[in-house]
C-alpha cells in the first residue's frame, strides 16, 4: 500500500519529552525500529510522526503511531491507587491526623 509520506521520524520518550531517535522512508523499518525502541527500559515510549512536505514549503505531519511502554511499577501504583480509591469510596479507609 503506497504511502503519502515522504519520511518517518521515530521519536521516543525520555524524561517527558519526544525526542527524534531516527528518520527512515518506510512505514515498515520505522514500525520495527518503534518495537525495538520499546524493548528499551529507558524508553518511556515510542511514536511515529509521518512528514509530507509541499511545494510551497508548508508540512504536513501526523502522529501514525503512538505507544507508551508499560513497567510494572507504574502498573503496580496504579493498582494500588484504585484499591485505595476504593476503600475510600466505600467507607473501608480510616484516616488518622
Amino acid at each position: 500500500m503506497p504511502s503519502d509520506f515522504e519520511e518517518y521520524e521515530i521519536q521516543v520518550m525520555k524524561d517527558g519529552r519526544w525526542n527524534t531517535e531516527a528518520v527512515r522512508n518506510s512505514e515498515t523499518l520505522s514500525r520495527q525500529l518503534a518495537k525495538e525502541l520499546l524493548g528499551n527500559k529507558q524508553c518511556a515510549g515510542v511514536r511515529i510522526v509521518g512528514n509530507q512536505s509541499y511545494r510551497d514549503g508548508t508540512t504536513n505531519e501526523t502522529v501514525i503511531f503512538e505507544k507508551p511502554r508499560t513497567s510494572t511499577a507504574t502498573s503496580r501504583s496504579r493498582s494500588i491507587r484504585l484499591r485505595w480509591q476504593i476503600r475510600v469510596a466505600s467507607g473501608l479507609a480510616t484516616f488518622s491526623a
